[in-house]
């Protein structure tokens, strides 16, 4: 997983996420609004993309105070779109649906986008990464999306266990996963064409830029609808 190429293929799976939730409308009109988890990039992003949705993002990987409050300066809600940051860890699923930054910026009776980029691989299986999943997916309304992106080894194994060891090695579990295990963040939900894919050819005519080899990239990515 060669950081620059993973980078670069996740960015655009970033956005393209964002561009196709803007147009999905809720049952109250307009985008849906959503609930990030992982980068703060997902928040700016998904502002962007629906200026006119509610975002919260919720982030927590051993980042020092100064990271959190530029984290909370630059996702300040604007005119455009509110938002909010709670310092959470993703496996306190309790803590984060009762906490008062999502009670006060997300109508979770309205249709939300679940927005998991960059983050399940570093979730290892011993703390349940598909029974979390399933807590948050559980309490999304019909009409919901859950847009993730995951590291793999399908498509250079050798690298990828070269790359999960440099993590081991500094305290960081990364665990890649195969397409089939992805997709297994997903049962019970719609999968949206093309389904769990390199994360860089998820409709990659909305984000047209440098052909990358899958190998090269080594990140799957998907959608799914809530029924």
């Amino acid at each position: 997983m060669p950081r620059p190429q993973s980078a670069n293929g996740e960015r655009g799976g970033l956005r393209q996420p964002a561009r196709f939730c803007r147009w999905r409308p809720s049952a109250a009109g307009g985008g849906s609004p959503a609930v990030g988890a992982g980068r703060g990039g997902v928040c700016t992003a998904g502002r962007r993309a629906r200026p006119l949705g509610l975002v919260i993002g919720v982030c927590n990987q051993g980042v020092v105070p100064i990271v959190l409050a530029h984290a909370r300066a630059l996702l300040t809600g604007t005119r455009q779109g509110r938002t909010a940051y709670l310092d959470a860890d993703l496996r306190e699923p309790e803590k984060i649906l009762a906490s008062p930054e999502l009670a006060e910026t997300l109508d979770l009776d309205r249709p939300l986008v679940l927005s998991l980029i960059a983050v399940l691989h570093f979730i290892p299986e011993s703390d349940d990464p598909y029974g979390l999943v399933r807590r948050y997916t559980e309490v999304l309304p019909s009409g919901s999306y859950v847009a993730l992106t995951h590291a793999t080894g399908d498509f250079a194994p050798e690298e990828a266990e070269r790359v999960s060891a440099v993590y081991q090695a500094r305290g960081i579990a990364l665990t890649p996963r195969s397409r089939g295990g992805v997709e297994g963040f997903l049962t019970g939900l719609d999968l949206v064409e093309p389904g769990v894919v390199p994360v860089h050819r998820w409709h990659a005519e909305m984000d047209a830029g440098e052909e990358l080899a899958d190998s090269r990239v080594n990140v799957y990515g998907a959608i799914a609808r809530v029924p």
